[in-house]
């Protein structure tokens, strides 16, 4: 085999890597940089590849005639080595070289299973997602384990990985995750955060490869393989196959050419305002006062991707009295698109909340890009019982299983927090429902309850109260109070009962 001409620098690092199991940062990077070469890579694989064989050569009793070599040397590796695979995984996952190595290994390798024993990469958010094609389509909601690939026609999804990165794409967009610390963005946007400890997260596009030093940074690929790459925070290093490594900091953006030999890098300003950071809150705040008429509107323009039914709810939260909501309308540019004039209310009490969930209907065609603007009324109504001179809630705008979950969607277990109390809320298939307050029975919970859905709303009647309480789902772990001014509850998985 041809050593690599890096091959005084690349051997010191990879023994040290095999000896002590730990690289500084500024070590692990450098590795990373020689190793994008193929010749290097080659003599790194071949040597670990070797390496996992010494055990089998130890136990031998002919060990020295059976040692490893490299071009006719005998490669420097101790008796008393200590191998620590753990560490030669992280580095093979983070420069996505597990394909390349595996069969290197013998079955017996400590490596095995390591991928098993990792936390998983979950999807995390999605917003008016609508997928590319089947294949990259996850056969599952928000909180399930993510697909080695997601292709979206638009919309956005957040990944976060197990070690705590997390990658926000918008579609149109093919984005795969390619290891523990790896992913491949065929083209489309998206911005990736990178916490402390998970420095080294790396992005490979048609024309190279974007590794993290521990920032926020966001790319655009275009399909001919052009593509723009800015830094939020902190620094990136771009690597180009026979170019030179670029080093992007903090507010710092490029172009790079879509052709791969030219090395064409023109620097350009950072366009923050073109990359969605976050999938955007659902949550908005309204207040309003006695005796006044309000005027409710929020920007919803990052949650209207597509053509689809959409419900706005509007829930009391603080304050004595009734508010009364109507003229619910959604306008795109500042023309209407579609409105839910009907009359609701909201209060405290939750006999007095009636037909606070207003349905907004974006017909096909009008999900066009541009400015989304929820508008609303809302009064004090005076209530018997007093009002308090100022009355606040939220207004939580939804897309989805809102709509169209059914009764298989709603059962299992649901927990939440008021008051300083852990509730459970359990709606099992047979249509009963049990509440439970810090692990026991609830004495002032619904009595004989029983529950139902109907056009996508659970509906629960007890024999001991006098209203409908109701719920409704925003994804698949996150269950809403349409009635109540309780957080969300979150689905309680089968592996937290055990």
């Amino acid at each position: 085999m041809t050593l690599p001409a890096s091959i005084n620098e690349l051997r010191p690092l990879a023994d040290k890597l095999l000896d002590s199991g730990a690289l500084s940062e500024e070590e692990s990077v450098r590795l990373s940089e020689l190793l994008q070469e193929p010749l290097a890579r080659e003599w790194f694989l071949e040597m670990v590849g070797q390496e996992s064989l010494l055990e089998d050569v130890f136990s031998s009793d002919d060990a020295e005639a059976k040692l490893p070599t490299v071009e006719g040397n005998i490669v420097g590796f101790s008796f008393l080595r200590l191998f620590t695979w753990s560490a030669v995984a992280m580095v093979i996952f983070c420069l996505g070289l597990w394909s390349g190595v595996s069969g290197l290994l013998p079955k017996t390798t400590k490596l095995d299973g390591l991928v098993a024993k990792s936390l998983p990469t979950r999807v995390t958010g999605l917003v008016g997602v609508v997928w590319a094609d089947a294949e990259g389509q996850p056969g599952l909601l928000d909180g399930g384990i993510a697909p080695q690939r997601l292709a979206l026609k638009s919309g956005l999804a957040e990944l976060t990985y197990g070690n705590g990165v997390r990658v926000t794409i918008e579609g149109p967009c093919d984005f795969s995750i390619t290891g523990e610390n790896s992913a491949k963005l065929e083209h489309g946007k998206l911005v990736a955060f990178v916490p402390s400890g998970a420095e080294g997260f790396g992005v490979d596009y048609a024309r190279g490869r974007v590794v993290d030093m521990g920032t926020e940074f966001a790319m655009d690929v275009a399909a001919s393989g052009a593509a723009e790459i800015g830094v939020f925070d902190g620094e990136v290093r771009v690597h180009r196959p026979g170019q030179q490594t670029l080093s992007l900091l903090a507010n710092q953006a490029v172009e790079l050419s879509e052709n791969a030999t030219d090395g064409a890098v023109e620097a350009i300003p950072l366009n923050r305002d073109k990359f969605i950071r976050r999938v955007p809150t659902r949550d908005f705040r309204w207040e309003v006062q006695n005796g006044a008429v309000t005027h409710f509107s929020a920007d919803v323009s990052h949650l209207v991707w597509k053509s689809s039914k959409y419900r706005a709810i509007f829930k009391w939260v603080r304050g004595g009295g009734i508010v009364q909501v109507q003229n619910v309308r959604l306008l795109h540019d500042g023309r209407e698109v579609t409105v839910d004039n009907h009359v609701g209310t909201t209060s405290y009490s939750k006999a007095k909340v009636v037909g606070n969930v207003y349905e907004l209907v974006v017909p096909k065609g009008a999900a066009q890009r541009g400015q989304w603007i929820i508008e609303g009324e809302l009064t004090v109504v005076p209530d018997i019982k007093g009002t308090s001179k100022e009355l606040v809630g939220i207004m939580q705008f939804e897309e989805g299983l809102v709509s169209s979950a059914t009764t298989q969607d709603f059962i299992g277990a649901w927990t939440y927090s008021f008051a300083g109390s852990s509730y459970e809320r359990i709606f099992s298939p047979d249509g009963t429902v049990i509440l439970l307050r810090d692990g026991q029975p609830d004495k002032g919970g619904f009595r004989d309850a029983r529950w139902e859905v109907k056009g996508g709303e659970l509906m629960i009647h007890a024999s001991n109260v006098d209203f409908v309480e109701k719920h409704v789902l925003r994804d698949r772990d996150t269950l809403i109070f349409v009635d109540s001014p309780y957080e969300n509850a979150k689905r309680k998985e089968i592996s937290e009962e055990k």
